[in-house]
């Protein structure tokens, strides 16, 4: 389901609003050591919608390969949405790819399965 901004995301994800927001929706790189090394944007461009979106599909434990796809989904989306200019474009989507390689790599720390 996308929103305004042609994010997608499950609907669940939507139905939550700021007060209720779980602690496990944090932005991009979560909490503590990785919270200092994960930027929260691709060169300027914020990418946090796309990060809380992803935290939330990885806490709902349904598809890892879905999330993370949709994570890099989201980040493009974001990059061609805001970057005016090719260069910029091209640089900020290279950053989201490995951002998205970041993931594959190591999501699985994260990942709450539904076995």
């Amino acid at each position: 389901m996308k929103n305004d901004n042609n994010l997608i995301a499950p609907k669940s994800y939507w139905l939550n609003t700021t007060p209720n927001t779980p602690s496990y929706i944090n932005g991009c790189g979560g909490q503590g050591l990785t919270s200092s090394i994960v930027p929260d944007s691709l060169l300027g461009l914020n990418i946090n919608e796309a990060c809380n979106i992803h935290d939330h599909m990885y806490e709902q434990g349904i598809d890892k390969i879905g999330s993370d796809n949709t994570f890099l989904e989201n980040m493009i989306t974001l990059v061609n949405q805001d970057s005016s200019s090719n260069i910029l474009k091209n640089v900020r989507k290279a950053k989201a790819y490995l951002y998205f390689l970041g993931v594959k790599i190591f999501g699985n720390i994260f990942f709450k399965s539904k076995k």
